[in-house]
């Protein structure tokens, strides 16, 4: 049953302001990184405050593609402060090393965001289990069945992603 609370000013002017919060994440960005156009910056500090709230809040969940033209442009760089802003509680990130069951497992038991590092081998179709965590972790509710020696196990993978 929805509550309604009325507020006094004063504890509504305690409250941080929306808008300013998005703002100084797009201040952080701008001094870290730079971009090509000032479009992506507005969708990577939605992405952030997303990070803080997606499990109550959302029944699908955005995924952040990082691409650029050139190597060492600073991909990787965004996804460590994606991490910074997040923190240890709200996102991991993942080196290209790692295992399909590794990132099932600690989307499941954990619900972290995923910041994958260096995904597109894994992403482009060289690894079904990857795939398949990927393709249905969009969306709440969904899992992925996984055969044990103890019998099927399902999976939740519900999370948002960033990866590159």
């Amino acid at each position: 049953m929805a509550e309604i609370v009325i507020l006094s000013e004063a504890e509504t002017a305690s409250r941080p302001n929306a808008a300013a919060t998005i703002e100084r994440i797009e201040a952080y960005f701008r001094n870290f990184l730079s971009f090509q156009s000032d479009r992506a910056i507005l969708p990577l500090a939605l992405f952030t405050v997303l990070m803080f709230c997606w499990q109550p809040c959302f029944e699908t969940v955005p995924y952040v593609l990082v691409r650029a033209d050139t190597p060492s442009s600073g991909k990787t760089n965004l996804l460590y402060l994606l991490k910074y802003l997040a923190g240890e509680r709200r996102a991991k990130l993942f080196a290209e090393t790692t295992t399909p069951a590794a990132l099932r497992n600690e989307i499941h038991f954990s619900r972290r965001t995923v910041l994958l590092d260096e995904a597109e081998e894994a992403l482009q179709g060289h690894n079904p289990a990857f795939r398949s965590i990927f393709n249905v972790g969009y969306k709440s509710g969904q899992s992925i069945a996984i055969s044990t020696p103890k019998g099927n196990a399902e999976y939740n993978v519900f999370a948002p992603r960033s990866w590159r």
